[in-house]
């Protein structure tokens, strides 16, 4: 059993897929200064304009990425309960 719990305590690559998402906060953190408008010109308002549509695709795909480590860690942790609700049925019958 102990087994069985060790393999579902965490998804295949959840490490991975945590860095990733990780990894894209991070860049999109280092791109926020681009929220705030230095320029009046319309090529820069373009420019910025393009780069929060960057950050704002990022994100989503950030909440993507997360909603299904979520849901990985939900299906694998439904898993458990019930294999270990199984287990305790057998006991109870022994």
């Amino acid at each position: 059993m102990t087994a069985k719990f060790v393999k579902f305590q965490r998804p295949a690559d959840f490490d991975g897929k945590l860095a990733h998402v990780k990894q894209l906060l991070e860049d999109i953190e280092e791109r926020l200064n681009c929220l705030e408008i230095a320029s009046s010109e319309p090529d820069d308002i373009q420019n910025q304009l393009d780069q929060c549509m960057v950050i704002g695709q990022k994100l989503s795909l950030c909440l993507c990425m997360y909603v299904c480590l979520c849901v990985c860690v939900l299906t694998r942790l439904a898993k458990i309960i019930s294999a270990t609700r199984k287990l305790v049925h057998l006991r109870a019958q022994t």
